[in-house]
């Protein structure tokens, strides 16, 4: 058995490299807890400092990952394809020795009670982090290799059948969202020239580029994340729906918002509502 993590080279540095040409680098929000991965959204390493630099956190198929930095912590999923692959410090990766499915493991680790001992050990610090000796002490149960199997094909089923749920429920949203702006006179998509004005990216130049004016950025909102053209899209749909709309902060009686309580302020009987 052995349990490692990664890093991180210096961003824009050059340890990167194309898809074509490197080799998957792996973060914790890159994988899903269904062990899917999205090739498309990877950053990917140059083979030299795979194969050098970062030598000691080479993936191989069948390790298991738990994310062990920041919003993600507690996150497990399992490596399942035989493409190289390295990780960053926030991914720890498990490789089992044998006898142990990783996928059982996988199972054990996403049920509330695995959940609650990775919960237990992580320092609930401005960045979340377990570190890898903590990792190495969470307890897993050790089964026969054929209940392990079935546990894992149960899982399995029980996942499928997930998905078929929320693939009903996601077209049951699609139907109410169509209903709620066909009833709001929306129409939506907006063609091109309603939106912001976009250019066509210079050829070989990757990304969105588009342009805004000046004055309407003025005493605003500076970064070009909110000026993207579909936002803009989005805001021109509403304004030109059969009804008058108005900014929330025009409707409301009053605008609150709380703060987190010191410690001694957090043994009285008042409750406080968090965001989970």
């Amino acid at each position: 058995m052995r349990i490692f993590s990664g890093m991180t080279p210096l961003s824009g540095g050059d340890a990167y490299t194309t898809k074509e040409n490197g080799v998957i680098f792996l973060r914790s929000g890159d994988y899903s807890e269904q062990n899917d991965i999205n090739f498309e959204n990877l950053i990917y390493l140059k083979k030299e400092v795979h194969e050098k630099t970062m030598r000691s956190s080479q993936l191989q198929k069948n390790d298991v990952l738990i994310a062990i930095v920041g919003a993600t912590i507690g996150k497990v999923g399992v490596y399942k394809f035989d493409l190289e692959a390295n990780i960053n410090q926030a991914v720890c990766a498990v490789r089992l020795q044998e006898g142990i499915n990783p996928d059982f493991v996988h199972c054990f680790l996403l049920t509330s009670i695995g959940q609650k001992f990775i919960d237990r050990i992580k320092r609930p610090v401005a960045r979340a982090n377990i570190n890898l000796d903590e990792i190495g002490s969470l307890l897993i149960p050790i089964l026969p290799t054929e209940i392990q199997a079935q546990i894992v094909a149960t899982f399995n089923l029980a996942y499928q059948a997930k998905q078929a749920k929320e693939q009903q429920a996601r077209e049951a949203l699609a139907g109410i969202d169509a209903y709620l702006l066909d009833k709001l006179g929306i129409k939506s998509p907006l063609t091109p020239e309603r939106g912001t004005n976009a250019q066509t990216p210079p050829s070989g130049a990757g990304g969105l580029h588009f342009i805004v004016n000046f004055s309407k950025v003025q005493g605003g909102r500076f970064d070009p994340f909110y000026h993207q053209r579909e936002f803009e899209q989005n805001v021109e749909m509403v304004k030109t729906g059969k009804y008058e709309a108005i900014q929330l902060k025009h409707l409301v009686q009053k605008l609150i918002k709380g703060k987190l309580p010191k410690d001694e302020e957090k043994e009285g009987i008042c409750k406080v509502v968090q965001i989970n």
